[in-house]
């Protein structure tokens, strides 16, 4: 009867490290998988140092504007349009720059909704002139040829 007391116990306590190590490794799963939120003050300071790294870039385009937390939510559209504007991505630094003029006219800013809207029509115009970059031939390596080539 004690061996099959002992036998059970083990049995239990086994259970119960079993579901212990489950949980933890369900915690750690949800914690590395959910997306790291940067505070509006590591965004402000990714800003000054005009890091727009894919690496940086990627960490906060996952994050998303707040309309409780309209400063912070500023913060972020302004830091993404700036990046993708100095990236060549017009077209997204556009869809930035739209939803942060949203988010000035909840504030009621009505001098930074101008500026806004100034800079998506300056946007709009630089995206439609883009030329493709000039193609530059290659020259021949060989300058024999190229001299029977004038000669023709």
């Amino acid at each position: 009867m004690g061996k099959q007391i002992k036998k059970l116990s083990l049995g239990i306590i086994s259970l119960v490290v079993i579901a212990l190590l489950l949980t933890a490794s369900a915690i750690i799963l949800h914690l590395h998988s959910s997306p790291k939120q940067l505070s509006p003050a590591q965004i402000a300071g990714l800003a000054r140092q005009n890091d727009c790294s894919n690496k940086a870039l990627s960490d906060v385009a996952k994050q998303r504007p707040d309309k409780s937390k309209i400063d912070g939510s500023i913060t972020l559209l302004s830091y993404r349009a700036s990046c993708y504007y100095s990236q060549g991505k017009y077209q997204q630094a556009i869809n930035e720059y739209q939803q942060l003029e949203r988010y000035y006219q909840y504030k009621n800013d009505k001098y930074m909704v101008s500026t806004v809207k100034t800079q998506i029509s300056e946007l709009r115009a630089m995206a439609t002139h883009i030329k493709p970059a000039a193609v530059h031939a290659q020259p021949d390596a060989d300058p024999e040829l190229e001299k029977s080539i004038q000669k023709l």
